[in-house]
């Protein structure tokens, strides 16, 4: 006799890799639409600057039941607002290089495609 857990982990499994699938096609059609965008190079002032850290424990020696012990791992991801001529804002991820030279309400011209930053200057 079938119990419920024979049902829920298939569809759980399924889930999970259409998820996966999903998340994959988003990024690509992200790409493939920031590449046809055309280049646009407008007057802007930096509006903001944030940061998004990321903390996880990895298991050392690949032992997953963390008898080796954990090593802290931190990504961070760098965003910086911009505030267009015409009173529109947009956020772009940024090297963290980029990021620590701009500061807050310098004005200049910045250059996207789509949602991928280009340049500030």
């Amino acid at each position: 006799m079938y119990d419920i857990m024979d049902l829920i982990v298939p569809i759980l499994i399924i889930v999970a890799i259409a998820v996966i699938i999903l998340a994959f096609f988003k990024s690509m059609k992200e790409i493939n639409d920031n590449k046809k965008a055309p280049l646009l190079s407008v007057p802007a002032k930096v509006s903001g600057k944030r940061t998004d850290i990321i903390k996880r424990n990895q298991p050392n020696a690949g032992d997953l039941s963390g008898a080796h012990g954990y090593t802290v791992v931190m990504n961070t991801t760098y965003y910086v607002s911009f505030e267009i001529e015409d009173g529109e804002r947009k956020e772009f991820i940024v090297d963290h290089s980029i990021y620590n030279t701009l500061l807050e309400e310098t004005k200049g011209t910045l250059s996207f495609k789509g949602t991928k930053f280009i340049s500030f200057e």
